[in-house]
């Protein structure tokens, strides 16, 4: 049975798509059977993160009740698949967010992973998606509006019980010594210490990622090296790593 996790935030405009694209590239690479689910329905842009042109079958469909999920499931660089959304608003009014819940319980007998998208802010089509995963990694930027309005979020989400994986400060610029003395200190310890849980990864802010944005394609297709690519092989080391090793022996 595959695992489920659910990249959330509370404040748009995090990257959480981009992290989300290469996050399962990653894991396709490190020999994961993986699956992108864009279930930000409202906004979805996780098909441009991949370099997938106007797939003709979209996750709004099989919501709608008209195709079937295998028909909406397309295969992209790194070995990852995906289950598009597409930018047809009347095929959004059409879906029923009511369904995603019956849509990963059929898909995840066949992954290790499928990793989903969600929706910026508190409304009801992130939360049907939360809550359908089993673990939430939370992406936030080092600001204090960005971890604000994810730690609204996180704390409705934790009502249901949904644990929690960790977070990814996402878009960390590279400042001069002069700029840093001159700005406000955010610790990473008062980071996990707002959000209650641990930075799993921290991934620079590049000029990189919106190239590959322009260029229609994921960022580790764009990008063989460098220290945008390190960040993310680390972040999936750090979640898969834990996850294959043996559980401690109860003494």
């Amino acid at each position: 049975m595959g695992e489920v996790i659910a990249l959330a935030s509370g404040k748009g405009g995090s990257g959480k798509s981009v992290i989300a694209a290469n996050l399962g590239i990653a894991f396709s690479k490190f020999g994961k059977k993986t699956l992108l689910v864009d279930a930000d329905l409202p906004m979805p842009n996780l098909d441009i993160c991949v370099g997938l042109s106007e797939p003709p079958v979209t996750l709004y469909d099989v919501l709608a009740g008209t195709k079937p999920v295998e028909r909406a499931t397309y295969r992209i660089y790194g070995g990852a698949e995906i289950i598009p959304c597409g930018r047809s608003l009347e095929a959004f009014f059409k879906a029923d967010v009511r369904r995603l819940k019956g849509v990963i319980a059929k898909v995840r007998p066949n992954y290790d992973y499928v990793i989903m998208d969600t929706s910026s802010g508190l409304n009801k089509y992130n939360l049907s998606a939360i809550k359908t995963a089993d673990e939430v990694l939370w992406v936030v930027n080092p600001d204090e509006p960005s971890i604000t309005d994810t730690l609204r979020l996180k704390t409705a989400v934790d009502l249901f019980g949904i644990k929690t994986l960790g977070m990814v400060v996402n878009r960390v610029p590279a400042f001069g010594i002069v700029e840093r003395r001159s700005l406000p200190k955010l610790s990473r310890e008062e980071v996990e210490r707002k959000l209650k849980c641990k930075i799993l990864g921290i991934i620079p802010e590049t000029k990189h990622v919106t190239k590959a944005t322009i260029m229609c394609k994921p960022l580790l297709e764009y990008k063989k090296s460098g220290d945008i690519v390190r960040a993310f092989r680390d972040l999936a080391r750090n979640i898969l790593l834990p996850k294959t090793l043996p559980a401690p022996k109860a003494k």
